[in-house]
């Protein structure tokens, strides 16, 4: 059974910014437990371990002081294995088909860094796909290709 993230991870933003590397975009935290362990995309040195996506994972000093921890839990956390690339084509594309940039013209096409400004001509459009800002979004979309991964994994 899939289960959401969305309560458990929380963006960073202008009002929460990293605790690594200041900034307001890409990084996330955990949000239960005071928000003591920092993913950060951005720095990784001094990181306790490097997740799958690429994400330098910290915990924060004053967090291992008081509890009196050196932190190498981080370093058991279970990885799940990497999907079969059929699997990853499959959800890409769908993902594309439920969510396609046309979805977001003014963030994924016209926007200072939208397909448009990178040069893509309208035809190449339909390549590409974005996630909807509203995490119930996300996680509705996540729960169906979760749905579909498993018909198609079924059938074989």
């Amino acid at each position: 059974m899939l289960t959401s993230t969305s309560n458990v991870f929380g963006r960073v933003n202008r009002r929460r910014p990293c605790r690594i590397c200041g900034k307001p975009d890409w990084c996330s935290y955990v949000r239960c437990d005071g928000e003591r362990i920092s993913i950060c995309m951005r720095v990784s040195d001094g990181a306790r371990k490097i997740n799958s996506h690429g994400g330098a994972i910290f915990i924060h000093d004053d967090w291992r002081e008081e509890k009196g921890l050196d932190g190498r839990a981080v370093a058991n956390i279970p990885q799940w294995p990497i999907a079969p690339i059929e699997i990853r084509d499959f959800v890409y594309g769908r993902l594309i088909d439920l969510s396609p940039a046309s979805l977001y013209p003014s963030a994924l096409i016209a926007g200072e860094k939208g397909l448009l400004a990178r040069g893509l001509d309208e035809r190449y459009f339909g390549n590409y796909g974005g996630l909807p800002a509203d995490s119930r979004e996300r996680d509705r979309i996540a729960r169906l290709l979760r749905q579909e991964i498993e018909i198609v994994c079924d059938s074989k």
